[in-house]
């Protein structure tokens, strides 16, 4: 059973079945966590006619892969993460306990008999929660997020400067300087120049040496941002996200567009077919839940301006 859990768990896990790998744990990684996460928050459109926190309600069905709703005489009806036990002859989990030891709330129930006393939303038919595709894509965009961050600062490391002393490295510095300041002339002392060598006297040498003169065909930023827009789309398409296609030039044609859209629902689909058995189990047990899990029409979610 899937639960969410960071990358050093992740990392002891996966070594015990396949050899070390590198594995990006860094604040990319959590950046982009929860980036993904709140993408995925946006997919659902859910209402109920009861006192659920909305935050907690996503992150348990969507996060953890399921929630239970019951009755309580002290709290009325409530949304929590269960330990599910027990299973049927479709090995379907049968019986649910709820432990909660909050400041504000102590409640505790045992094996509550699952479509009898309360009700279990399950996200995937695995009964999973989606971190484990949030955690894939995310570290793919850390990779290439530092990647971006590495190429942009090698971009400006354009030249070594060799001297013959620590008064020529000043010199040689204070040119560098003055050039990068957009002064079109710059006069320095030749003797910079002059060859210490006793088979090269008199002889003169750059005192720049190039370290990378090509720096265009080295600077691939553009190239790493499109396959960061490219693993968005993907992950968008992967949980049910519209999307065009980050690589399309030209306009779409109605083919490609309808395709983009099969795909997108495909997943989507699944994770709505089995959230619906719980919910109509819910709304049977409790009808004045009310309780509805739908796709959030996009077109329709404008974004109002002005104050909260």
């Amino acid at each position: 059973m899937w639960i969410p859990i960071g990358f050093d768990k992740i990392n002891i896990i996966s070594n015990y079945f396949q050899p070390s790998g590198i594995k990006a744990d860094s604040l990319y990684t959590d950046t982009f966590d929860r980036m993904l996460y709140e993408r995925v928050c946006s997919i659902f459109d859910i209402t109920y006619n009861a006192k659920f926190d909305i935050d907690y309600f996503k992150f348990c069905l969507l996060g953890g892969g399921f929630i239970a709703i019951t009755y309580t005489d002290a709290y009325g009806l409530i949304a929590q993460y269960p330990a599910i036990s027990g299973y049927d002859m479709y090995c379907k989990p049968t019986l649910a306990s709820i432990n909660t030891y909050a400041t504000n709330a102590n409640i505790s129930l045992q094996d509550l008999k699952i479509g009898t006393d309360c009700s279990v939303i399950y996200l995937r038919p695995s009964r999973c929660g989606i971190f484990d595709i949030i955690g894939y894509y995310s570290y793919k965009l850390a990779l290439v997020a530092s990647a971006f961050d590495m190429n942009v600062f090698n971009s400006k490391l354009a030249f070594m400067i060799a001297a013959k002393n620590k008064s020529a490295a000043k010199t040689l510095e204070k040119i560098y300087d003055t050039v990068q300041a957009g002064n079109p002339a710059v006069a320095y002392d030749a003797s910079i120049k002059e060859n210490e060598n006793a088979n090269m006297r008199g002889k003169s040498s750059d005192p720049f040496e190039f370290f990378n003169k090509d720096l265009k065909n080295n600077f691939i930023s553009k190239e790493l941002i499109e396959v960061f827009e490219k693993l968005l789309d993907q992950f968008d398409t992967e949980v049910g996200i519209p999307s065009v296609g980050s690589d399309k030039k030209e306009r779409l044609n109605v083919m490609e567009t309808e395709k983009n859209n099969i795909e997108s629902v495909t997943r989507l689909t699944t994770w709505l077919e089995t959230m619906q058995a719980g919910v109509d189990m819910a709304n049977s047990l409790y009808p004045t839940l009310n309780l509805n899990i739908k796709i959030r029409d996009y077109k329709k979610a404008g974004v109002i301006n002005g104050d909260v």
